[in-house]
């Protein structure tokens, strides 16, 4: 009987290293830092590490889930360029809730694998910080006092699941309790 969950396994496929983004408290010193900005230095640092050349990257895979800044769709290809990969190679952004990092490395393993590229660049980046409030609705104007804002880090329909957890900090507690 298996695992619920995701999981792979690859046999030509290796993970060569691994950089962690700068940590901070909520609204502390990283707050004004954009999530691309954090990828890229993350990047940038893993290649001085390893001493791979950044132009040997076939694929840069990314995994974000909080659009923290104006230009967060161009978050993968941003990435790549300015920690050195050249223009030619491909970029994407993948979000899973809960399981961003494992599919990224997954992705980036199937692109090994499949013989699609031979080293992939994974960056995962967040910044709760710079979590939009947002205002949907007010593209077209509104009326006096029907003003509407969502707070992106507490609204509650992406937060909670089927079991009325809330994201990974009540995973703990999903896994313990009896289905």
């Amino acid at each position: 009987m298996s695992t619920p969950g995701i999981g792979a396994h690859f046999t030509d496929a290796w993970l060569i290293d691994g950089v962690r983004t700068p940590f901070a408290d909520y609204n502390g010193a990283l707050a004004n830092v954009s999530p691309i900005d954090l990828g890229i230095k993350a990047a940038r640092d893993l290649f001085a590490r390893t001493g791979v050349p950044p132009a040997d990257v076939g694929t840069v895979i990314t995994g974000n889930m909080a659009q923290a800044s104006f230009d967060a769709f161009m978050l993968p290809r941003h990435i790549g360029l300015y920690s050195g990969v050249p223009i030619e190679v491909p970029a994407q952004m993948v979000q899973r809730v809960c399981g961003t990092g494992i599919e990224v490395i997954c992705q980036a393993s199937d692109a090994v694998s499949l013989g699609r590229a031979r080293l992939a660049l994974c960056v995962g980046t967040e910044s709760m910080s710079r979590n939009p409030i947002a205002a949907h609705t007010h593209r077209g104007g509104f009326r006096l006092g029907q003003v509407e804002f969502k707070d992106f880090l507490w609204e509650d329909r992406p937060l909670r699941d089927q079991r009325g957890f809330r994201r990974a900090s009540d995973g703990l507690r999903a896994r313990a309790r009896p289905r």
